[in-house]
């Protein structure tokens, strides 16, 4: 079924008027004194509960992508996430930032006995969180609040019953102290007092659960400035493994990402996994929207097979295919890296290797790099953006990371020669547009062409003043034989 159609038959089966938000319908629903009966109605159209139907409608149509980062968990990888928790001792679930619980009902679909503890922060998606457990007799807590602050703003406790749970509004909330495993996919790279906040959420899970199972942007495993957030957790002792995922798992971004699988419990190494070419590619046709809609796309993702995902949680436990073990000790060599690829052993024979001297091959570079130094552009981002300037301002940035990276590279292996950084170009908040030759020895070969341009450009403005002073002279005839101006000596 399309995914408009299914959002359509969604709204038909709520009776939604055609101005209601989705959220407000399901609120509605939940609301309704015949509750039961659309839960009913719901079950004869859609009735395996292992899916979560309302999440894609709402992570197509309206979820907050820009300001709250909203990628909600799709089933392949909520599946994957489950499995990894392994859920062998107790059954209390903390789900954090839970979104429509798409990673609850992935863990409820391996074993029905859960008591979910369920924490978000958008009010508009939370009677989807709320209709998704009630309709599984999920028993629990739902709570409106901030996993960053620990603020705690509504709750709802879910009682099981016969067929569906009851929601029963709390008028007291408490914050959620302790539960025997955790999961969480959470908003990537949110900020505050200026630092990524990605660990945050985990600190915050940690807490609460002997055992965690959390999504983090792949970033996360050798980023500098997280760099102590990852060595607190190494001192700890409660990394367990850490899983490179590939590209294209969720539905409205190709953003590869990584899943931390942590436990309270010491353990003497950790398993770090290489899994980005893993999953197997599955490719669906997708209608446009608006003027595009008879307009059929080839929408790319990722899935994992059982087989796959059984793979991927035997090597979280041991060494084996793209699984490596690192000791702690080792990772705190590697400023507690926990990407797979360094510490995998590399034989090569440099006999076979030839290539020039390192301080040859740098000269040259540092040659181009000089001569593309000779002028340097100051602009300021208004005029940037007009002249098409703003890639050339990021590449820049980029290239001058690059020169230094390699740089500290160079040094670690005795090189003290060093790559001439890029600086051709700068941004300024002044109003101004400012060319300056830089090196005092070299003339930049821009102004071979750029002199005779400027020369051309000012003789067609002195051809056109004279035609306008000539335009002027005769104008100023008639005042000037009736008295009324003087001659100009």
């Amino acid at each position: 079924m399309e995914l408009k159609d299914k959002y359509k038959l969604l709204r038909q089966m709520f009776n939604a008027p055609e101005d209601e938000h989705f959220g407000a319908t399901i609120q509605r629903v939940l609301d309704s004194t015949e509750r039961n009966r659309y839960y009913d109605e719901y079950l004869e159209v859609f009735p395996d509960l292992a899916k979560d139907e309302l999440r894609s409608c709402w992570q197509f149509w309206f979820s907050d992508r820009e300001e709250m980062k909203q990628d909600y968990t799709p089933e392949p990888l909520a599946d994957l996430c489950a499995h990894l928790l392994t859920m062998a001792e107790g059954n209390h679930l903390f789900d954090c930032c839970a979104g429509s619980g798409a990673l609850t009902i992935a863990v409820w679909n391996i074993r029905h006995d859960i008591e979910a503890y369920c924490q978000e922060l958008d009010e508009q998606v939370i009677p989807l969180l709320l209709f998704n457990l009630t309709i599984r007799n999920i028993s629990g807590k739902v709570q409106k609040a901030n996993a960053l602050t620990g603020e705690v703003f509504q709750e709802w406790e879910l009682v099981k019953g016969e067929k569906y749970s009851t929601i029963c509004p709390q008028m007291f909330p408490e914050k959620i102290t302790e539960a025997d495993i955790a999961i969480s996919n959470p908003p990537y790279n949110i900020r505050a007092n200026g630092k990524k906040q990605n660990f945050a959420f985990v600190r915050n899970c940690m807490e609460i659960a002997r055992r965690t199972v959390i999504l983090l942007p792949s970033g996360t495993q050798t980023s500098k400035d997280e760099m102590a957030e990852r060595q607190r957790l190494c001192e700890r002792q409660w990394v367990q493994s850490v899983v490179l995922l590939p590209e294209n798992l969720f539905e409205s971004t190709g953003i590869p990402v990584t899943i931390y699988v942590l436990d309270r419990r010491p353990k003497d190494c950790a398993y770090l996994v290489d899994a980005s070419t893993l999953g197997t590619k599955y490719i669906r046709d997708q209608r446009g929207e608006g003027s595009n809609s008879k307009r059929i796309y080839k929408k790319e993702t990722v899935r994992f097979t059982e087989q796959q995902v059984a793979a991927i949680q035997q090597m979280t436990e041991k060494e084996a295919g793209v699984s490596r073990r690192v000791t702690y000790a080792e990772m705190a060599e590697r400023d507690y890296c926990m990407a797979r690829g360094p510490y995998v052993p590399v034989d090569i024979d440099e006999s076979h290797i030839i290539h020039r001297a390192y301080p040859d091959i740098i000269s040259d570079l540092n040659k181009i790099n000089r001569l593309r130094n000779t002028l340097k552009v100051t602009v300021n981002k208004v005029w940037a953006e007009q002249l098409g300037l703003t890639a050339l301002l990021d590449l820049s940035d980029q290239d001058k990371q690059l020169s230094k990276a390699i740089n500290e590279q160079l040094a670690s292996i005795g090189i003290t020669d060093k790559i001439i950084e890029p600086d051709y170009i700068a941004q300024t908040n002044s109003k101004e547009l400012k060319l300056v030759q830089v090196d005092k020895e070299i003339l930049s070969p821009v102004f071979e062409s750029f002199i005779p341009l400027w020369y051309q450009h000012l003789r067609t403005m002195n051809n056109i003043e004279n035609m306008l002073m000539e335009e002027l002279r005769d104008a100023l005839l008639e005042p000037l034989m009736s008295g009324r101006i003087g001659f100009v000596e």
